[in-house]
């Protein structure tokens, strides 16, 4: 029962890798603020767990104009999730680092390294699971398409192994901490 929230550049990881599409809330050019938008239909699922998959359009539009500004956002998109699913397990993934030629377009985006250490030390702080993908993004250069920013479909199935692979790792860990504690 989980649930992705994301921009509409990862709505093809759901098509292509059985996710079912209506459990999946992208939208062009979406910020995480667009979360509050889907909160009815987020609630009506009542997911156990959410991903939450934003970031580079976030910091190529430049609302929020430095890593702390984004990391409040961040919390305040968090805390809204708790209040109305608290049952849920919400993971935040990395920002998608952006290649060249794509800094001609929006220079903001060399910035995405201090966005993403801000948002994992914000998580580590708050029990937040943090998912980065920074080094399968850096392996797959070649599944980024000519503008640096968006990927082929290619990269879908490798993201996806990454989000299941956290979860796995997070149940096991929780399992083999309740089996000690026995």
């Amino acid at each position: 029962r989980d649930l992705h929230v994301r921009s509409r550049q990862q709505r093809q990881m759901c098509i292509r890798d059985s996710l079912a599409p209506e459990r999946v809330f992208a939208d062009s050019g979406a910020t995480i603020k667009k979360v509050i938008d889907h909160l009815e239909e987020l609630v009506a699922l009542n997911p156990s767990i959410i991903f939450l998959t934003y970031g580079i359009n976030d910091v190529g539009i430049g609302y929020w104009p430095t890593p702390e500004d984004y990391v409040n956002e961040i919390n305040n998109t968090l805390a809204l999730l708790k209040e109305h699913l608290p049952n849920a397990t919400v993971y935040v993934c990395s920002i998608i680092p952006a290649l060249e030629p794509a800094f001609k377009r929006g220079p903001a985006w060399r910035e995405i390294p201090d966005y993403n250490d801000a948002v994992r030390a914000f998580c580590e702080e708050n029990g937040t699971p943090y998912v980065d993908i920074t080094q399968l993004c850096e392996e797959h250069t070649d599944l980024y398409q000519d503008d640096g920013v968006h990927l082929l479909g290619g990269f879908y199935p490798l993201w996806g192994t990454e989000l299941i692979a956290e979860v796995y790792d997070d149940v096991f860990a929780l399992e083999s901490n309740e089996s000690a504690a026995k």
